[in-house]
C-alpha cells in the first residue's frame, strides 16, 4: 500500500505469519519505508527495506482479526515518529482502508469522493 502524505510516498506493507508450536497463533508484522521497495530473494517474498517496523501477535484463544492486527502493527511502527508524520501517516491510511463499523457501501461512496 502506497500512501501519499506531502510530497513523500510512504510503502505499507503488512505480513501475516501462521506459527506453529507457539504461544502465539497469528503474527502480523508491518514495515514502512519511504525509499524503494528491495524484495527478498526467498520464499515467501516480501518488501525487506524497513525503515520502522511493528509486530502484532494473536493468542491461540483469541479471535484472529486481519484488521485489528493491521492497526495494532502499524501503531506499533509509527510510535517514533514526530506527532505531525504520525498523524499524517493515519489520514492517508483511513483513505484507503476501511474503518471499523463502516459498511461496504460507505467504504465504496468515500473512495469515489475522494477520487474525484
Amino acid at each position: 500500500m502506497v500512501l501519499k502524505v506531502g510530497e513523500v510516498k510512504w510503502k505499507l506493507h503488512f505480513r501475516t505469519e501462521i506459527v506453529q508450536n507457539a504461544l502465539w497463533d497469528v503474527v502480523i508484522r508491518c514495515a514502512l519505508h519511504s525509499g524503494p521497495c528491495i524484495l527478498s530473494q526467498k520464499e515467501p517474498v516480501h518488501c525487506v527495506n524497513t525503515a520502522l517496523e511493528g509486530e502484532a501477535k494473536c493468542s491461540k484463544k483469541d479471535n484472529f482479526n486481519r484488521r485489528v492486527g493491521n492497526r495494532l502493527a502499524l501503531t506499533k511502527a509509527l510510535k517514533n515518529l514526530p506527532l505531525v508524520t504520525r498523524e499524517s501517516i493515519w489520514r492517508a491510511y483511513w483513505q484507503k482502508v476501511r474503518r471499523p463499523k463502516e459498511s461496504s457501501a460507505k467504504f465504496k461512496q468515500r473512495l469515489l469522493r475522494s477520487a474525484a
